[in-house]
This record gives C-alpha cells, sequence and structure tokens, in this order.
C-alpha cells in the first residue's frame, strides 16, 4: 500500500518576516529574530535558519534589515472619529460634545427601530425626551412612503456642501458617505503610521455612527481596513436599558460578517457630575445589568472621585449578580486603601487613565519608561477588550498584527512614543503600511512626471 498517499499536508508560511529584533512580548521567548504568517495568523515565531522547512515558492519573504518589531498598537483612549468629523464638519469638538450632552439627543437622531417603538409605545418621558426631538422616521420604517420620497429624503439628509461649495450650516453632522468614507481612510493611514493596528473607538457622535460603519465596512470588502476597530455605543444621561440593550444588539449584529476587524461589543458611559450630567446609581446599574446579561462590555469613564466611586459601585452590583463581563474604568482619580477593601469587585476591573495617547499628554504621569509604555499599548490593553487570547503578542495563533520601527521604540521616553513614525504595520498578516515602498513608488511617480 502506497502509505504516502495518506502523509499530512505540508503546512507553508504565507509571509516570513525576518532579519528583525523582534520583541513577542511572549514571556516564553521574548526576543525572536523572524515569525512565519498563515491565513493572517502567526504561525511560528523564532530562528529564521529553522523556518526554511515552511518556505516555499509561494512564500513571501520579508527582509527588515535589522530593525525592530513589536505586537501591533491597541489604543483603548482615542476618539478618531471626533478628531476625523472636525475635518469634515465645521462645528468644533467642544460644541459636538455639547450637543451629545443633552440626553434628550442621545438616542433622538439615531435611525433604529428600537427608538421609534419607544417614541410610538410614549414610553419617551422615562428619559427626559420630547417626541418632537425624535426625527421624522426614515423611510425603510415608514411603509406608505414612496421610491422617489425615499430618494429625496435621503439627499437632503446627507446633502452637507451648497451651491457655493460652503458648508451647510443647517444640516448637524451627515455627510455623504463618499466624502464620510475618505476621511475614515485618511484616518486609519495616520493610525498606521503610528503602528496602531487595534482602536477602541470612543466619543462617535450616535448620529453618524451608521455612516461611519458603513464606511469601514465598505473599506473592510475594498481590503482598505487597516485597523480593527471596536465601536462603542456613548450615552452619559440615563435612558431605558431595553433601549440601550436593544441599539447595541443593532450595532453588533451589523458587524457580524467581519469577524474581529470590526465590532461592536462597548457601552461607552461618561460620568461627569462636575458638568450637572446627573446619572443616578440605580439608573446606571440597571443599564450595566441589561446589557450584561447580553454579554456586553463597559468602558466607563469616571471625571470626579464621587463618578469613580458611583462607577465601583455599579461594577459591584453587576458582578454580584453574577455577570463576569469585561469592564473598563478610565478616571485619573483614585481609590483610598479603605474605599478598596470595601468595594468587594474592584479588583476584577481594569482601571486605566482618560489621556488619549495620540494627544501632547500621551503618557505622562502615567508611564515612566518605553517597556511599560510598549506593553500598556500592547498585551495589557489586549486583556481589556477581552482579546488577550489572540492580540497584544506575537504568538503562535494569534493575529498577525505588528508595527516595525527604525528606532527600537523601548528606549524611547513614553513621552515621545506618539511623535515616532513607524516603518511598517501589519494587519491580519497584510503589510498595509510600508514606508520603503511608498518611497519607491512617489521616486517612480516622479521619474515619470519628469519625462
Amino acid at each position: 500500500m502506497a502509505f504516502g498517499l495518506f502523509r499530512k499536508k505540508e503546512t507553508f508560511a504565507d509571509k516570513v518576516f525576518h532579519n528583525a529584533h523582534i520583541y513577542t512580548m511572549d514571556s516564553g521567548l521574548p526576543w525572536a529574530e523572524a515569525v512565519a504568517v498563515k491565513d493572517g495568523k502567526v504561525l511560528t515565531v523564532g530562528n529564521y535558519e529553522e523556518m526554511q522547512a515552511i518556505i516555499n515558492e509561494d512564500t513571501e519573504v520579508v527582509d527588515l534589515d535589522g530593525k525592530y518589531m513589536v505586537p501591533g498598537f491597541i489604543d483603548i483612549h482615542h476618539s478618531p472619529v471626533m478628531k476625523m468629523m472636525g475635518d469634515v464638519v465645521e462645528d468644533e469638538e467642544e460644541e459636538q460634545e455639547e450637543e451629545e450632552a443633552e440626553t434628550r439627543n442621545i438616542f433622538a437622531s439615531l435611525d433604529h427601530a428600537a427608538v421609534y417603538e419607544y417614541a410610538e409605545d410614549g414610553e419617551i418621558d422615562e428619559w427626559g425626551a420630547e417626541e418632537e426631538d425624535f426625527e421624522e422616521e426614515p423611510a425603510e420604517y415608514d411603509t406608505e412612503s414612496t421610491d422617489e420620497e425615499d430618494a429625496s429624503e435621503e439627499e437632503e439628509e446627507f446633502e452637507i456642501i451648497d451651491e457655493d461649495g460652503e458648508l451647510d450650516d443647517e444640516t448637524e453632522y451627515y455627510v455623504d458617505n463618499s466624502e464620510f468614507t475618505e476621511k475614515a481612510a485618511e484616518t486609519l493611514e495616520a493610525l498606521s503610521d503610528h503602528g496602531f493596528t487595534t482602536v477602541l473607538d470612543l466619543r462617535t457622535p450616535n448620529n453618524v455612527e451608521n455612516e461611519f460603519t458603513d464606511s469601514l465596512i465598505e473599506l473592510y470588502t475594498e481590503g482598505k481596513l487597516n485597523q480593527r476597530f471596536f465601536g462603542a455605543l456613548y450615552i452619559n444621561q440615563p435612558a431605558p436599558a431595553r433601549l440601550v440593550k436593544e441599539v447595541l444588539n443593532m450595532r453588533r449584529t451589523k458587524c457580524m460578517e467581519v469577524g474581529d476587524m470590526i465590532k461592536n461589543e462597548f457601552l461607552y458611559v461618561l460620568l461627569d457630575s462636575g458638568e450637572d450630567r446627573i446619572f443616578p446609581q440605580d439608573a446606571l446599574e440597571g443599564i450595566m445589568e441589561e446589557c450584561a446579561d447580553r454579554g456586553f462590555s463597559f468602558y466607563i469613564e469616571a471625571v470626579t472621585k464621587e463618578d469613580l466611586l458611583k462607577a465601583y459601585n455599579a461594577v459591584d452590583y453587576v458582578r454580584n449578580r453574577g455577570h463576569k463581563n469585561c469592564i473598563i474604568i478610565a478616571s485619573d482619580e483614585e481609590l483610598t486603601d479603605e474605599e478598596d477593601a470595601e468595594l468587594s469587585a474592584s479588583a476584577t476591573v481594569y482601571l486605566t487613565w482618560r489621556s488619549d495617547v495620540m494627544g501632547r499628554s500621551f503618557f505622562e504621569g502615567n508611564i515612566t519608561d518605553g517597556e511599560e509604555a510598549i506593553e500598556h499599548l500592547t498585551l495589557e490593553s489586549a486583556e481589556m477588550l477581552g482579546m488577550e487570547s489572540k492580540l497584544g503578542s506575537i504568538e503562535r495563533g494569534k493575529y498577525a498584527d505588528f508595527a516595525v520601527f527604525s528606532e527600537n521604540p523601548l528606549e524611547v521616553r513614553p513621552g515621545e512614543l506618539s511623535r515616532l513614525f513607524c516603518d511598517m504595520t501589519v494587519v491580519d498578516g497584510e503589510i498595509v503600511h510600508d514606508v520603503d515602498a511608498e518611497n519607491d513608488d512617489y521616486m517612480m511617480n516622479m521619474i515619470m512626471y519628469s519625462r
């Protein structure tokens, strides 16, 4: 019998990155010189010589010329869409935040069936909104509208530039989706330049969330999505718990087909009692329990000490009911030892600070050395997102998300790391940013233009 016919098919790598200083964040193998990738995941890490058996004529071998590779950076502090919106519309970020701070606008602008169900049921008074605050129900829920009416409404809703090319001030944050997608692509490119491969997207205005998610999905289908985006529904005032849960369910369902590239699993709660935004303890606990029951994660930003205590008490409430959901609390305040001892669930949440890692306050006062900074941007942030089994280190079976630098990022002062540009960014095993290739293309274009 020809037993050779039944030999296991050889596994060959799609790509092998070698001749590098690879800081893996794996305690069992902190440093390596090569990493092999297969189907978007790490196949093996170690010595290049030992990888010859998994290299064939179809394997792309990438020589990193002695550069430094680390796991792709994970940003759990950023608000990329808020920054992007500053370029798309005339309103300043502060004006957008002020608009979002009003209770009645938390869900009133969302085109979600659950919102209109609440409006029809007369339950909106429960959370302070008035019926006239709701926009007219969109055509997809209006069974009596004609196709011509639908087209007219859609054109009016997304038109933002008038005949003179000026911004239409009466339009809030709605933009033509092609322009939105273009701006989204620019935002992704800027993040890639700094080695970010995963972003927890905070504070996206709820009334542009659909457009932004549509843009991400469009970029994904075109093979141009350069980061994993984890969306977060933003609330800063009480709302009916069931409504919050239903909107989260719809956001989750919309992204189910794109796996871990686009996820909507987080509820982002802003507690800021210093701005007279009252969020009662029982309302917060009710919302968290309802959403925890469906497996959603939480990011709670607590501005004041009072808010921090409120957040921890809400965590105690849901933990005592058996929920083990991922919970992140971001605050610049701290608990005393006595307060920490009284809150039984304080050890079951991830605590971080409120700084924007892409801003000037990057890590200031929180991290003192480069190694700790890299750990926070990789493995620690992956754990906060509940993705430590897939992200945060360069290990077999994890996603092949890498950032490559000419300069050793471990030796860069944490406060300067946000200004360090990377040479190459890899997401899901694909090179999405390559300075050398981009420079070669630029020079070629210059040569062709000069002719």
